[in-house]
């Protein structure tokens, strides 16, 4: 199945990759103290534009990780790109890729769906990943192949 961006939805051997990323990264709980924003920049050899990569958690916001892309992407990652009155504003402006862990029943019925299919298992709290696609002017979307892979590296 393709998203808005007209690529294929991520494979069962990327997300499986993607979740055992996922669940690394939760183990190490990297968000218990301020990290500087942002943490990195990376291009994929690929691509033209860079991914600025941001923890997030530790200011009162749900555990993960965001990939914001681009300059407007950076600016954000600094803050310094905007003001918005709602904080959920940014999510239709500003194209990211990110993990957010949630509860269970945050998920969506297909992720639920994906990590049985999956056969993986989380149990807690704020330990479910969920992987989404944001780009300005759609509603939050499954990753493409390519965005994955970009997750991944």
């Amino acid at each position: 199945m393709a998203n808005q961006d007209g690529h294929r939805a991520a494979d069962d051997d990327r997300m499986r990759r993607l979740f055992d990323l996922a669940r690394d990264l939760r183990d190490r709980a990297p968000w218990t103290g301020p990290v500087p924003r942002p943490l990195c920049g990376i291009r994929c050899l690929a691509e033209t534009e860079t991914y600025f990569i941001c923890l997030m958690g530790f200011d009162a916001h749900r555990p993960g990780l965001t990939a914001y892309r681009g300059d407007q992407g950076y600016h954000h990652c600094r803050r310094d790109g905007g003001q918005w009155d709602d904080p959920l504003e940014l999510l239709f402006q500003v194209m990211h890729l990110s993990v957010v862990y949630m509860d269970r029943d945050q998920l969506r019925k297909e992720e639920r769906q994906l990590i049985h299919r999956l056969g993986l298992k989380f149990r807690n709290r704020f330990h479910w990943p969920a992987f989404r696609s944001y780009t300005p002017g759609y509603v939050s979307w499954r990753l493409s192949c390519r965005e994955a892979d970009h997750l991944i590296d």
